[in-house]
């Protein structure tokens, strides 16, 4: 299934990864993530679609992310949330999706295999 929306140049969209399903919770504690006090917010997320291209420095360069890679970003990047239906907006039981461009990403996360590999 391809996502119904496609960004423009060098942006891609981004599915938010939860943080509860990658967060190492203290040995003993049990912290509820979902909490609205908790502070932390997730920074990984899965490209789910891709821009066509970035310029830098006047030439068209391939977008380094495919869909499936899974990216981190800062806070500062979730500013531009992507949200199919505008109803939506306030529903929290929905995954969530950020515009981001490719100059904001961290980086890419890199499986075992892959590492064993290079």
């Amino acid at each position: 299934m391809s996502f119904p929306i496609k960004p423009i140049l060098d942006r891609v969209i981004v599915q938010e990864i939860p943080i509860a399903d990658y967060y190492e919770q203290p040995e003993g504690f049990e912290i509820a993530l979902d909490n609205s006090n908790i502070k932390e917010v997730s920074d990984r997320g899965v490209v789910v679609a891709t821009g066509q291209f970035m310029v830098v420095g006047g030439l068209q360069v391939a977008i380094p992310v495919e869909i499936g890679d899974v990216v981190r970003y800062d806070e500062f990047s979730r500013t531009d949330p992507v949200y199919l239906n505008p109803a939506h907006k306030n529903r929290s039981d929905l995954p969530k999706y950020y515009q981001i461009r490719v100059g904001d990403l961290k980086g890419i996360e890199i499986s075992p295999v892959q590492v064993a590999n290079a």
